[in-house]
Protein backbone atom coordinates (compact mmCIF):
# COMPACT_ATOMS: atom_id res chain seq x y z
CA UNK A 1 0.00 0.00 0.00
CA UNK A 2 1.26 3.47 -0.86
CA UNK A 3 0.15 5.14 2.36
CA UNK A 4 1.39 4.00 5.79
CA UNK A 5 -2.04 4.87 7.18
CA UNK A 6 -3.69 2.58 4.64
CA UNK A 7 -1.35 -0.17 5.75
CA UNK A 8 -2.21 0.39 9.42
CA UNK A 9 -5.94 0.36 8.63
CA UNK A 10 -5.57 -2.89 6.69
CA UNK A 11 -3.46 -4.44 9.47
CA UNK A 12 -6.06 -3.47 12.08
CA UNK A 13 -8.86 -5.02 9.99
CA UNK A 14 -6.81 -8.21 9.44
CA UNK A 15 -6.07 -8.52 13.16
CA UNK A 16 -9.74 -8.40 14.12
CA UNK A 17 -11.06 -10.57 11.27
CA UNK A 18 -8.43 -13.31 11.13
CA UNK A 19 -6.61 -13.34 14.50
CA UNK A 20 -9.10 -12.21 17.16
CA UNK A 21 -12.02 -13.23 14.91
CA UNK A 22 -14.35 -10.80 16.65
CA UNK A 23 -15.53 -9.35 13.30
CA UNK A 24 -16.82 -10.95 10.13
CA UNK A 25 -16.97 -7.79 8.01
CA UNK A 26 -14.47 -5.03 7.26
CA UNK A 27 -14.61 -1.42 6.15
CA UNK A 28 -12.02 -2.10 3.44
CA UNK A 29 -13.54 -2.19 -0.02
CA UNK A 30 -12.42 -4.61 -2.69
CA UNK A 31 -13.54 -4.82 -6.27
CA UNK A 32 -13.87 -7.34 -9.06
CA UNK A 33 -14.03 -7.00 -12.81
CA UNK A 34 -15.71 -9.25 -15.37
CA UNK A 35 -13.43 -11.14 -17.76
CA UNK A 36 -14.10 -9.60 -21.18
CA UNK A 37 -17.76 -8.97 -20.36
CA UNK A 38 -18.84 -8.35 -23.95
CA UNK A 39 -17.70 -11.79 -25.03
CA UNK A 40 -19.13 -13.28 -21.82
CA UNK A 41 -22.59 -11.88 -22.56
CA UNK A 42 -22.42 -12.99 -26.18
CA UNK A 43 -21.45 -16.50 -25.12
CA UNK A 44 -24.27 -16.51 -22.60
CA UNK A 45 -27.04 -15.47 -24.98
CA UNK A 46 -25.76 -18.03 -27.52
CA UNK A 47 -25.41 -20.77 -24.88
CA UNK A 48 -21.86 -21.25 -26.19
CA UNK A 49 -19.96 -23.40 -23.69
CA UNK A 50 -16.59 -22.97 -25.40
CA UNK A 51 -16.81 -19.18 -25.46
CA UNK A 52 -18.12 -19.07 -21.89
CA UNK A 53 -15.21 -21.21 -20.69
CA UNK A 54 -12.63 -18.89 -22.27
CA UNK A 55 -13.96 -15.93 -20.25
CA UNK A 56 -14.38 -17.88 -16.99
CA UNK A 57 -18.18 -17.94 -17.01
CA UNK A 58 -18.19 -21.71 -17.29
CA UNK A 59 -16.00 -23.38 -14.63
CA UNK A 60 -12.70 -25.01 -15.55
CA UNK A 61 -9.69 -26.44 -13.71
CA UNK A 62 -7.69 -23.20 -13.99
CA UNK A 63 -8.37 -19.56 -14.95
CA UNK A 64 -8.91 -19.05 -18.68
CA UNK A 65 -7.71 -16.16 -20.83
CA UNK A 66 -9.47 -15.34 -24.10
CA UNK A 67 -6.81 -12.85 -25.16
CA UNK A 68 -3.95 -15.31 -24.66
CA UNK A 69 -5.92 -18.13 -26.31
CA UNK A 70 -6.44 -16.02 -29.43
CA UNK A 71 -2.77 -15.04 -29.53
CA UNK A 72 -1.68 -18.66 -29.02
CA UNK A 73 -3.93 -19.69 -31.92
CA UNK A 74 -2.29 -17.07 -34.16
CA UNK A 75 1.15 -18.40 -33.22
CA UNK A 76 0.07 -21.99 -33.91
CA UNK A 77 -1.34 -21.09 -37.33
CA UNK A 78 1.81 -19.21 -38.25
CA UNK A 79 4.13 -21.99 -37.09
CA UNK A 80 2.14 -24.65 -38.96
CA UNK A 81 2.94 -23.02 -42.30
CA UNK A 82 5.65 -24.67 -44.38
CA UNK A 83 7.36 -21.28 -44.52
CA UNK A 84 6.07 -19.23 -41.54
CA UNK A 85 4.89 -15.73 -42.44
CA UNK A 86 6.35 -14.33 -39.21
CA UNK A 87 9.61 -15.46 -37.64
CA UNK A 88 8.64 -18.12 -35.03
CA UNK A 89 11.46 -17.05 -32.72
CA UNK A 90 10.11 -13.49 -32.72
CA UNK A 91 6.60 -14.68 -31.87
CA UNK A 92 8.11 -16.74 -29.06
CA UNK A 93 9.59 -13.55 -27.61
CA UNK A 94 6.23 -11.78 -28.01
CA UNK A 95 4.60 -14.63 -26.09
CA UNK A 96 7.16 -14.72 -23.26
CA UNK A 97 7.09 -10.95 -22.79
CA UNK A 98 3.27 -10.89 -23.10
CA UNK A 99 3.36 -8.46 -26.03
CA UNK A 100 1.11 -10.82 -27.97
CA UNK A 101 -1.54 -11.02 -25.28
CA UNK A 102 -1.51 -7.24 -24.86
CA UNK A 103 -1.98 -6.73 -28.61
CA UNK A 104 -4.77 -9.32 -28.71
CA UNK A 105 -6.57 -7.65 -25.81
CA UNK A 106 -6.56 -4.25 -27.50
CA UNK A 107 -7.94 -5.73 -30.71
CA UNK A 108 -10.56 -7.97 -29.10
CA UNK A 109 -11.84 -5.14 -26.89
CA UNK A 110 -12.81 -3.33 -30.11
CA UNK A 111 -13.87 -6.40 -32.09
CA UNK A 112 -16.44 -7.60 -29.57
CA UNK A 113 -18.39 -4.38 -30.07
CA UNK A 114 -18.48 -4.72 -33.89
CA UNK A 115 -15.33 -2.79 -34.79
CA UNK A 116 -14.21 -4.00 -38.20
CA UNK A 117 -10.89 -5.47 -39.23
CA UNK A 118 -9.55 -2.04 -40.17
CA UNK A 119 -10.19 -0.63 -36.71
CA UNK A 120 -8.72 -3.70 -35.04
CA UNK A 121 -5.57 -3.36 -37.11
CA UNK A 122 -5.31 0.32 -36.16
CA UNK A 123 -5.09 -0.80 -32.54
CA UNK A 124 -2.35 -3.24 -33.50
CA UNK A 125 -0.38 -0.66 -35.49
CA UNK A 126 -0.49 1.84 -32.63
CA UNK A 127 0.62 -0.75 -30.09
CA UNK A 128 3.31 -2.15 -32.38
CA UNK A 129 4.74 1.25 -33.30
CA UNK A 130 4.58 2.88 -29.87
CA UNK A 131 5.05 0.12 -27.30
CA UNK A 132 7.18 -2.62 -28.83
CA UNK A 133 10.98 -2.23 -28.51
CA UNK A 134 12.67 -1.69 -31.86
CA UNK A 135 14.52 -5.02 -31.81
CA UNK A 136 11.24 -6.92 -31.41
CA UNK A 137 9.21 -5.14 -34.08
CA UNK A 138 7.81 -7.05 -37.06
CA UNK A 139 9.16 -6.16 -40.47
CA UNK A 140 6.91 -4.80 -43.20
CA UNK A 141 6.01 -8.16 -44.74
CA UNK A 142 5.33 -9.64 -41.28
CA UNK A 143 2.99 -6.80 -40.38
CA UNK A 144 1.10 -7.43 -43.60
CA UNK A 145 0.90 -11.16 -42.85
CA UNK A 146 -0.27 -10.49 -39.30
CA UNK A 147 -3.62 -9.20 -40.59
CA UNK A 148 -4.51 -12.48 -42.28
CA UNK A 149 -3.26 -14.56 -39.37
CA UNK A 150 -5.27 -12.46 -36.92
CA UNK A 151 -8.53 -12.85 -38.87
CA UNK A 152 -8.11 -16.62 -39.03
CA UNK A 153 -7.27 -16.88 -35.32
CA UNK A 154 -10.24 -14.71 -34.35
CA UNK A 155 -12.65 -16.87 -36.34
CA UNK A 156 -11.24 -20.00 -34.71
CA UNK A 157 -11.35 -18.81 -31.08
CA UNK A 158 -13.87 -15.99 -30.65
CA UNK A 159 -17.59 -16.64 -30.83
CA UNK A 160 -19.00 -13.15 -31.21
CA UNK A 161 -18.92 -12.63 -35.00
CA UNK A 162 -22.28 -14.40 -35.30
CA UNK A 163 -23.80 -12.03 -32.73
CA UNK A 164 -22.42 -8.92 -34.45
CA UNK A 165 -23.68 -10.08 -37.85
CA UNK A 166 -27.13 -10.92 -36.47
CA UNK A 167 -27.71 -7.57 -34.77
CA UNK A 168 -26.46 -5.66 -37.79
CA UNK A 169 -28.79 -7.64 -40.06
CA UNK A 170 -31.69 -6.92 -37.68
CA UNK A 171 -30.83 -3.20 -37.66
CA UNK A 172 -30.82 -3.19 -41.47
CA UNK A 173 -34.20 -4.93 -41.48
CA UNK A 174 -35.67 -2.32 -39.10
CA UNK A 175 -34.24 0.49 -41.24
CA UNK A 176 -35.68 -1.02 -44.44
CA UNK A 177 -39.10 -1.20 -42.79
CA UNK A 178 -39.11 2.61 -42.49
CA UNK A 179 -38.62 2.86 -38.72
CA UNK A 180 -36.84 5.95 -37.39
CA UNK A 181 -35.41 4.33 -34.28
CA UNK A 182 -34.48 0.94 -32.84
CA UNK A 183 -36.10 0.00 -29.54
CA UNK A 184 -33.72 -2.32 -27.71
CA UNK A 185 -35.33 -4.47 -24.98
CA UNK A 186 -33.34 -5.38 -21.89
CA UNK A 187 -33.59 -8.24 -19.36
CA UNK A 188 -34.35 -5.74 -16.57
CA UNK A 189 -37.54 -4.56 -18.29
CA UNK A 190 -36.19 -1.20 -19.48
CA UNK A 191 -35.91 -0.26 -23.14
CA UNK A 192 -33.26 1.73 -24.95
CA UNK A 193 -34.27 4.04 -27.82
CA UNK A 194 -31.48 4.17 -30.41
CA UNK A 195 -31.91 6.95 -32.99
CA UNK A 196 -28.66 8.33 -34.48
CA UNK A 197 -30.16 10.72 -37.05
CA UNK A 198 -28.48 12.01 -40.17
CA UNK A 199 -27.15 15.54 -39.59
CA UNK A 200 -27.14 18.41 -42.06
CA UNK A 201 -24.57 21.18 -41.96
CA UNK A 202 -26.45 24.48 -41.49
CA UNK A 203 -25.05 27.98 -41.87
CA UNK A 204 -25.65 30.23 -38.87
CA UNK A 205 -25.14 33.99 -38.51
CA UNK A 206 -23.74 35.13 -35.19
CA UNK A 207 -21.90 38.00 -33.51
CA UNK A 208 -18.17 37.47 -33.04
CA UNK A 209 -15.79 38.87 -30.40
CA UNK A 210 -18.00 41.81 -29.56
CA UNK A 211 -18.24 42.97 -33.16
CA UNK A 212 -21.58 44.30 -34.40
CA UNK A 213 -20.95 42.60 -37.74
CA UNK A 214 -22.39 39.15 -38.43
CA UNK A 215 -19.96 36.34 -38.97
CA UNK A 216 -20.85 33.11 -40.75
CA UNK A 217 -20.38 29.81 -38.97
CA UNK A 218 -21.85 26.33 -39.24
CA UNK A 219 -23.44 23.75 -36.98
CA UNK A 220 -24.91 20.31 -37.44
CA UNK A 221 -28.69 20.01 -37.27
CA UNK A 222 -30.39 16.61 -36.84
CA UNK A 223 -32.88 15.48 -39.47
CA UNK A 224 -35.72 12.95 -39.26
CA UNK A 225 -33.71 10.48 -41.33
CA UNK A 226 -31.83 7.74 -39.41
CA UNK A 227 -28.17 7.17 -40.16
CA UNK A 228 -27.97 3.49 -41.12
CA UNK A 229 -24.16 3.45 -40.97
CA UNK A 230 -24.28 4.70 -37.37
CA UNK A 231 -26.97 2.12 -36.59
CA UNK A 232 -24.80 -0.71 -37.87
CA UNK A 233 -21.77 0.53 -35.94
CA UNK A 234 -23.62 0.98 -32.66
CA UNK A 235 -26.38 -1.62 -32.42
CA UNK A 236 -24.28 -4.52 -31.09
CA UNK A 237 -22.39 -2.43 -28.54
CA UNK A 238 -25.56 -0.74 -27.30
CA UNK A 239 -27.40 -4.05 -26.94
CA UNK A 240 -24.57 -5.84 -25.13
CA UNK A 241 -23.95 -2.86 -22.83
CA UNK A 242 -27.68 -2.88 -21.99
CA UNK A 243 -27.40 -6.52 -20.95
CA UNK A 244 -24.28 -5.64 -18.93
CA UNK A 245 -26.30 -3.04 -17.06
CA UNK A 246 -29.18 -5.47 -16.56
CA UNK A 247 -26.81 -7.95 -14.88
CA UNK A 248 -26.00 -5.30 -12.27
CA UNK A 249 -29.69 -4.42 -11.81
CA UNK A 250 -30.90 -8.00 -11.52
CA UNK A 251 -28.00 -9.11 -9.35
CA UNK A 252 -27.70 -6.20 -6.94
CA UNK A 253 -31.24 -4.81 -6.65
CA UNK A 254 -31.66 -6.21 -3.12
CA UNK A 255 -28.00 -6.12 -2.07
CA UNK A 256 -27.87 -5.23 1.61
CA UNK A 257 -24.37 -3.72 1.82
CA UNK A 258 -22.99 -0.46 0.42
CA UNK A 259 -21.50 -0.99 -3.04
CA UNK A 260 -20.36 0.83 -6.16
CA UNK A 261 -20.29 -0.16 -9.83
CA UNK A 262 -18.65 1.05 -13.02
CA UNK A 263 -19.70 -0.76 -16.21
CA UNK A 264 -18.80 -4.43 -15.50
CA UNK A 265 -16.89 -3.74 -12.26
CA UNK A 266 -18.34 -3.88 -8.77
CA UNK A 267 -16.92 -3.16 -5.32
CA UNK A 268 -18.05 -3.70 -1.74
CA UNK A 269 -16.53 -4.62 1.61
CA UNK A 270 -14.22 -7.62 1.86
CA UNK A 271 -15.45 -10.79 3.51
CA UNK A 272 -19.11 -11.81 3.58
CA UNK A 273 -20.30 -8.79 1.53
CA UNK A 274 -17.95 -9.67 -1.33
CA UNK A 275 -18.89 -13.36 -1.16
CA UNK A 276 -22.56 -12.39 -1.39
CA UNK A 277 -21.91 -9.92 -4.23
CA UNK A 278 -20.12 -12.59 -6.24
CA UNK A 279 -23.03 -15.00 -5.73
CA UNK A 280 -25.68 -12.39 -6.56
CA UNK A 281 -23.91 -11.23 -9.72
CA UNK A 282 -23.72 -14.83 -10.92
CA UNK A 283 -27.47 -15.09 -10.41
CA UNK A 284 -27.93 -11.77 -12.20
CA UNK A 285 -25.84 -13.00 -15.13
CA UNK A 286 -27.90 -16.18 -15.46
CA UNK A 287 -31.15 -14.20 -15.42
CA UNK A 288 -29.87 -11.64 -17.93
CA UNK A 289 -28.58 -14.11 -20.52
CA UNK A 290 -31.69 -16.28 -20.09
CA UNK A 291 -33.72 -13.38 -21.52
CA UNK A 292 -34.61 -14.31 -25.11
CA UNK A 293 -33.08 -11.31 -26.85
CA UNK A 294 -33.40 -13.01 -30.24
CA UNK A 295 -37.22 -13.09 -30.14
CA UNK A 296 -37.72 -9.87 -28.17
CA UNK A 297 -35.46 -7.65 -30.29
Amino acid sequence: LDSPFQFLAAAEEYYHCFILKDRDTTSIRVGMDATCSGSAVMSGIRLCKTGATLVNVYPSNEPQDLYKATWDELVAINNSQSIPSIRPQLLKVWSSKKYGRAAAKKMIMDAQYSAGERRQMQEFYEYHDNDIPEKYKLNQSEVKAFRSLWTTAMNEVCSFKFVVDWFQARAQEIYDSGKREIVIPTPSGCVQHMKYPVYNLERVKTFHHGSMNYRKTYEYEPTDEPDIKAWLRAVTANTIHSIDGAIMVLGLKDFEYPFSTIHDCAATYAGKPMDKMLHDLKVGFIKAVSFNIWDEF
